[in-house]
């Protein structure tokens, strides 16, 4: 079988070129391999309707047009003459050249407001422009906010189907829509009253109360103001070491599980980086021992010395 020939001679269709060119065997069919360049294949085009573009942004060829154009349509409103398709002529449209000519044309005339007709308000009775409430709201009936309320004034309100309620936690008298109140809701005042209702035993996270005291004493609010007031106080720089900006705790001078009753002195603490607190509670377990871990009831009461030496630091 003899070997095809890897190119074909083509002749380019420009009647003023009639070059011959070569060109593959796959492009054979494309519509631009008809000319031999770019230049020939767009002077063939001179006084034939030019290229649109048609979907995903491709071009149409011009054999594939098939809106006829009017070439001299006159403007209505300058009597410029200019080019339109025969559809748009049509519809209505395409009657001026441009949209300074649409503008002037408008002039003196005035178009029906369809979105926000002219409606009497239901108050006063005056005319405005009634907007529509959206896609899920009814169109307004009042001109303005004050016609509005003035229209509710000796009607019976919301608040008539509110019923007295005594908060279960705190005591106090609120009041409560009736159809929460037949849901189950309504019991609390507010949300705190709410949140410290489940504390203790009605929480669902109660275990049977085996929390340390130590770690229930540094979520309440005492604990956190004598520590604030503590770095406050000492400017937030260690008191032993003098290091400022690392990570620091408070430190009870006299240990917490020992001494009770100076828990919450300011006097009987100071500020200490890691390091620092953690030599420190090294040397108290040496000094106290078996007392360090011991209830507070079980251990001896303090000599008043004590209480004055650390009341006296600063």
């Amino acid at each position: 079988m003899p070997r095809l020939p890897r190119n074909v001679q083509r002749t380019c269709k420009h009647a003023a070129c009639s070059k011959k060119f070569y060109v593959t065997k796959n492009r054979m069919n494309h519509a631009a391999c008809n000319y031999c360049n770019r230049s020939c294949m767009f002077k063939s085009r001179i006084g034939r309707p030019g290229p649109t573009l048609g979907m995903k942004g491709r071009w149409k060829r011009p054999d594939m047009m098939s809106k006829p154009v009017v070439p001299n349509w006159e403007c209505q409103e300058c009597g410029k003459e200019m080019r339109r398709t025969a559809s748009k002529i049509s519809a209505g449209r395409g009657l001026y050249c441009s949209k300074p000519c649409f503008v002037s044309s408008q002039a003196g005339r005035r178009a029906p407001n369809r979105k926000y007709p002219d409606t009497p308000c239901q108050y006063c009775r005056a005319v405005y422009k009634q907007r529509s409430g959206g896609k899920y709201k009814s169109p307004s009936k009042f001109c303005s906010f004050v016609c509005a309320t003035a229209s509710r004034i000796g009607k019976p309100s919301g608040r008539s189907t509110l019923i007295a309620r005594n908060c279960e936690k705190c005591g106090k008298e609120f009041h409560e829509r009736a159809a929460t109140v037949a849901m189950g809701g309504g019991r609390f005042c507010s949300r705190k009253c709410y949140g410290l209702s489940k504390r203790g035993e009605n929480s669902h996270w109660w275990m049977g109360g085996g929390t340390p005291e130590r770690n229930l004493a540094r979520g309440r609010s005492e604990y956190k103001a004598w520590r604030t007031a503590v770095y406050q106080r000492d400017n937030y720089t260690c008191r032993q070491c003098g290091i400022k900006g690392a990570p620091l705790e408070a430190d009870h001078i006299l240990p917490w599980s020992v001494y009770p009753d100076l828990r919450y002195e300011v006097s009987n603490g100071r500020t200490l980086c890691e390091p620092c607190h953690a030599s420190k509670t090294k040397q108290e377990r040496k000094i106290y021992g078996h007392m360090y871990n011991r209830s507070p009831i079980e251990r001896p009461t303090i000599i008043a010395s004590q209480k004055n030496t650390a009341r006296g630091l600063k």
